[in-house]
């Protein structure tokens, strides 16, 4: 209730100003994220060199399992063997939270 009272007596320079602030302060949380985007590690994470389960690999539906969470992932097109569920990839990089995968050749 005495919440509502206050915002009752507010005139409105108060409001442009209480829109200003918030304005600055979503630009600035937008600057510091978008300066973060930069900083996220490409190479050298604990998913390089791992193997990875195929899940899913049907036209664009492709799909690896690493450390329980499930991936979205490409295989290089100089790589031009055929993989199905089951098989087991390993993972040479990351590009915008898709792996990229290479066959080994074996099953589960």
């Amino acid at each position: 209730m005495v919440i509502i009272l206050a915002l009752q007596h507010l005139t409105t320079a108060d409001w442009i100003m209480i829109v200003v602030i918030l304005m600055a302060a979503l630009i600035a949380l937008g600057v510091y994220t978008w300066s973060l985007y930069g900083r996220i590690p490409k190479e050298h994470t604990p998913l390089i060199g791992q193997e990875a389960v195929v899940t899913s690999w049907d036209g664009r539906d492709r799909r690896v399992e690493v450390f329980g969470a499930t991936w979205a992932a490409h295989m290089p097109e100089s790589y031009t063997q055929t993989i199905t569920p089951g098989d087991i990839v390993i993972v040479r990089a990351i590009d915008n939270l898709v792996l990229i995968v290479t066959p080994t050749g074996e099953k589960i």
